[in-house]
């Protein structure tokens, strides 16, 4: 199973992303009870990302979602690979996800996506 974390509002962009992968993906917005507490919400996440592929995590953010944040710093901190595939505003998370896509030796592989991504960019 795939992770795909996002900004609540980019729900139906995880969908769309979901269907294109062709593959079962947990999205939080759908998956997990986003009418809990924050912190469970963070949990529950961070329970069923231990659960996925830890080579594939995709990441929609809006550049303002906390949570996608949250998000992020639990993958990265699992070691997870984080996909960037459609980032908001921010530009420090931009420069962290050339950085890694640069450094062959923090990434497996170059993607479609990031090379998509960054070429847009």
């Amino acid at each position: 199973m795939i992770f795909i974390i996002h900004s609540l509002n980019m729900l139906d962009d995880a969908i769309a992303l979901e269907k294109e992968l062709v593959i079962e993906c947990y999205i939080p917005g759908r998956d997990t009870n986003q009418k809990q507490d924050g912190d469970k919400i963070l949990f529950d996440n961070l329970e069923a990302m231990k659960k996925c592929d830890p080579n594939n995590v995709y990441c929609i953010w809006d550049g303002d979602s906390f949570g996608t944040v949250f998000d992020m710093g639990m993958a990265y901190a699992l070691g997870f690979q984080i996909i960037p595939w459609k980032l908001g505003k921010d530009k420090h998370w931009k420069r962290f996800f050339q950085q890694k896509i640069n450094d062959k030796s923090r990434i497996d592989h170059e993607t479609e996506y990031t090379k998509k991504y960054f070429k847009e960019k």
